[in-house]
């Protein structure tokens, strides 16, 4: 079970992209990293392309508009499936997620279906963020467990390392969101398949460079898809 890959969605990180990739190879030298560009208008697609001059294990992913982060993953996944690895890394571009704990998730994904980087579990936790984004997070995940009735504490992290043999039962088409809910909705269904979970804990650190994806307008979105699947229930 070594054969993974890294999965990236970009769009406008210019500032972070290269040096994320530089800092992913000091804890694994030669994994694929695949880097799903939604055609970044600052040029972080090119910046990909440079690295893949020198680093055979980078691939770009270019799609050629902002098409949301569900869908820049389950384009990633899709790849992954097709080229045969046997787990995927989820991770975000922005240094919020510490490329130090993916040694400690590939270990973990030997024995387990699924690995996520959790702030909710004992050692875990939140640096850099105001309180009213804490007191939002934990609410969101408070009404996931509640209304989806989730196992894990951490259900809104995107930190995570997934078999691909869990990913080929979950059907894509059926995935309803777009934006950042796709991460409770993702983890929704992978728990509807019986996967084996576990949560280590990870120090979320927020973005130094760069503008946060995460808008009103979003937060608006995943709230409602909470209550879409709520009457959902199907896998």
């Amino acid at each position: 079970m070594n054969k993974g890959c890294i999965l990236i969605p970009t769009y406008n990180e210019v500032d972070n992209i290269k040096n994320l990739i530089l800092k992913i190879r000091q804890y694994l030298t030669d994994i694929q990293i695949y880097v799903i560009d939604d055609n970044s208008p600052d040029g972080t697609a090119n910046i990909v392309r440079k690295i893949e001059e020198t680093d055979m294990n980078v691939r770009l992913i270019f799609r050629p508009k902002k098409n949301g982060l569900g869908a820049a993953y389950i384009h990633g996944m899709t790849v992954a499936a097709e080229k045969e690895f046997d787990f995927v890394i989820m991770m975000d571009s922005d240094f919020s997620h510490n490329p130090k704990h993916l040694p400690t998730m590939i270990e973990n994904i030997q024995k387990y279906d699924v690995v996520i980087g959790s702030r909710y579990v004992k050692g875990g936790g939140i640096k850099n963020w105001p309180m009213y984004r804490k007191l939002m997070s934990f609410a969101a995940n408070y009404m996931i467990k509640i209304f989806l009735k989730a196992n894990v504490k951490d259900s809104t992290t995107g930190y995570r390392c997934i078999k691909t043999n869990i990913l080929k039962k979950i059907k894509f088409e059926t995935i309803h969101s777009q934006g950042y809910s796709f991460l409770y909705e993702m983890l929704w269904r992978i728990e509807g398949v019986g996967a084996r979970i576990k949560e280590i804990p990870i120090i979320f650190i927020d973005r130094q460079f760069g503008q946060t994806k995460i808008s009103q307008g979003e937060i608006l979105k995943a709230m409602t898809m909470l209550v879409r699947l709520n009457f959902s229930r199907k896998f």
